[in-house]
């Protein structure tokens, strides 16, 4: 069970349950109905989807129609892969969810390497995450778990929401020690309405005073976006 303020218990969450966001306006939500795991990922295949700020990397390769990206780098190098296009927006339905990227080492030397991803909105408000675990040969798969118990910058619920929910851009960074060559695809889960898949409950659903309306009392009755976020 949930206590008030919250809703969507997931075994997942080291709170629990999800706080209700609701723009600041209300307190009260529920488990949106009807709402199904998604993923959003990054497309390479095109120079103006991303942005790239580089030091020592011998060769950047896209693969797989653009969902990859092979990186060749040298020792005391660095990327960064700013991600705009597909992911710009409320991703408000993130909150909570894993960015995920699928990574393959080509060898030992290649996982003397740090990755992180920060997430930065409109504002130009930030949130900072490890992507976990360390790397290693046997395994693929590492992410960062996107709720304020994991940011690096110690944000509150609201101050992580209210970044998610008006995303500009996110920035995965890799710093690297050795010669090394790795690949990577970058994706982050959603939800959406479309039948596919598995039915999540991580999508809120506010009970909004009588001036507003929109699962997160984003707008107006009026019918005009009024997404000022409440102090």
């Amino acid at each position: 069970m949930c206590k008030n303020g919250t809703y969507n218990s997931d075994p997942n969450n080291p709170d629990g349950c999800s706080p209700c966001f609701c723009f600041g306006r209300s307190d009260v939500c529920s488990s949106a109905q009807g709402f199904f795991k998604s993923y959003i990922t990054a497309n390479f295949s095109r120079n103006n989807n991303y942005k790239i700020d580089q030091s020592g990397i011998t060769r950047l390769t896209n693969l797989d129609y653009g969902d990859t990206f092979e990186i060749n780098f040298t020792p005391n190098s660095f990327i960064k892969l700013t991600l705009e296009e597909n992911f710009k927006g409320n991703q408000l339905h993130s909150y909570g969810q894993l960015l995920e990227m699928t990574m393959t080492f080509a060898d030992v030397d290649s996982l003397n390497a740090t990755w992180n991803v920060t997430l930065t909105n409109n504002k130009l408000q930030k949130a900072f995450f490890n992507i976990v675990p360390q790397p290693s040969l046997s395994s693929t798969q590492y992410h960062a778990r996107l709720h304020e118990h994991y940011t690096l910058n110690n944000l509150t619920a609201y101050e992580l929401q209210s970044i998610l929910v008006d995303i500009e851009s996110v920035e995965i960074h890799g710093s690297f020690k050795a010669n090394g060559s790795v690949t990577i695809k970058v994706q982050l889960a959603s939800a959406s309405k479309s039948s596919d898949g598995e039915e999540v409950g991580y999508v809120e659903n506010c009970t909004c005073p009588n001036n507003y309306t929109e699962l997160s009392c984003g707008f107006c009755n009026s019918g005009k976006a009024d997404r000022i976020l409440m102090n």
